[in-house]
Formats: structure tokens, sequence, C-alpha cells
């Protein structure tokens, strides 16, 4: 299981999962996913809840598409967003376990 999260040689987070963190590095596409967390959305109702232009919106969401993070679904002139549960639950995953190696903080 943690070969999905570590690079098997090096123990290293893998490319993939740096791509998703890194894709979450903004705060615009920080607030796009945690808004897709809720509930699917489309891009003007993204762009209406955030108050960014429908293009900003789109171009955000192609970078979270890009790390795999998002599906989009073009739908006439709007673009249906939902998170990608098997990417969501792989980035999880690699949190959990840097949460399970961290020991509790010794207090004075």
């Amino acid at each position: 299981r943690m070969e999905i999260f570590l690079h098997h040689s090096s123990r290293m987070p893998s490319k993939d999962t740096v791509k998703m963190i890194s894709a979450l590095a903004d705060e615009r596409r920080l607030r796009i996913f945690e808004i897709l967390a809720d509930c699917d959305r489309d891009d003007r109702k993204l762009s209406e809840m955030i108050g960014l232009d429908v293009e900003i919106i789109r171009e955000q969401a192609a970078i979270l598409e890009d790390a795999g993070l998002l599906i989009a679904c073009e739908d006439g002139d709007r673009v249906d967003y939902n998170l990608d549960p098997k990417q969501v639950a792989i980035l999880t995953g690699f949190f959990e376990l840097m949460l399970n190696k961290c020991s509790p903080p010794k207090c004075c």
C-alpha cells in the first residue's frame, strides 16, 4: 500500500503524489477542491461561489484535472467538475501514512 504514495526505491513521495499536493498549493485551487468535496459543481456555479471569472475557474480547474484530482465534463457551454475519488483516496492515504509516522510532541 505504501508504494502508491512513496517512490519504491527512495521512500520519497511518488511523482503523482507530489503533483497532487503541488496542485493544491494555491488558494484558488484549494477553494475549488474544498467546494467540490461537498458537491459536484459547474464552472459558472464555482465562479459565483468563489468570486472569480469563469475563465480563471477553468484555468485553475485544468491544473487540478492535470494532477488527477478532478474530472471535467463539458456540457454545452459549461463544464461540470467533480473530484476523482480514487485520486483523493490516494492523497488521503498519503497524509494518513504521514500522520501515523508522527509521534505526539513532548511537552514540558
